[in-house]
Formats: C-alpha cells, sequence, structure tokens
C-alpha cells in the first residue's frame, strides 16, 4: 500500500496541478504566485509569457469579468490573450488516477486473501468446518 502510494503522488499531483489556470498578465492579483510558464506540452507558444496560476474557483473570485463564461471558453479567452491558439481542452481527471491507486490498494490485497483462503481451503481437503 505504502509502495503504491508513493509511487502514484507524483502522477497525481501533476493532474491536479493541471486543473490551475494561467493568467497572462504583469498585474497579478492577491500575491499569486508569479512564475514564467513556457508551453512545452507539444502546443504553439510565443517565447516565454509571464503571469500567474490560480486554481479555478480563486481565478474566479479575483476575476469577476469572467464570471459568465464557461471554463472551456474562459479557456479559449485566455489563450488568446496569451497570443496562443485555442485549443479544446480535455480537463484533467485527477479523480481518475486516485480512484486507480484505491483499487490497487485494496484489490491486490483482498485478491491475495482471495488465493490464499481458497488454498487453506483445498490443502484442509475442502471441509467445511476447520
Amino acid at each position: 500500500m505504502v509502495g503504491t502510494a508513493i509511487s502514484f503522488y507524483e502522477p497525481i499531483k501533476r493532474e491536479f496541478k493541471k486543473t490551475d489556470l494561467f493568467f497572462p498578465a504583469e498585474d497579478c492579483r492577491q500575491a499569486a504566485k508569479r512564475e514564467p510558464h513556457n508551453n512545452s506540452e507539444g502546443r504553439e507558444h510565443i517565447g516565454k509569457l509571464v503571469g500567474c496560476f490560480y486554481p479555478e474557483p480563486k481565478f474566479r473570485a479575483l476575476f469577476p469579468e469572467y464570471k459568465d463564461l464557461s471554463t472551456p471558453d474562459l479557456s479559449d479567452r485566455l489563450h488568446i490573450q496569451a497570443g496562443l491558439t485555442p485549443e479544446p481542452i480535455e480537463g484533467p481527471h485527477p479523480w481518475n488516477l486516485v480512484g486507480f491507486a484505491a483499487a490497487i490498494m485494496v484489490g491486490v490485497p483482498a485478491a491475495v486473501l482471495a488465493v490464499c483462503a481458497a488454498f487453506y481451503w483445498a490443502l484442509s481437503g475442502f471441509r467445511r468446518t476447520v
């Protein structure tokens, strides 16, 4: 279980990080973490962009002018502001990884228990009572 948790920590952390929205501007609100953003995941990019990453709920609270836009429309608008080509978003799916890791952590021990119980039953001569 510990090994599964250790091996799935980084991929799950990366998936949750993908849910942050990048606002390409010099005026970051509420002391957001400023970091350069080089969009090197195979998408078109223009040099290095400077701006802020926000979780979507915080972004919507800090930038009420975008409150009426759906997440795909907001993503398109931010891509255009950054000078990038808008692309369809396939939202990140961090909970799929969490569910898969949980299934491994529960399923493997349950399978081992079932196999061991079957061997014990077979070695005891298939008796109902032990």
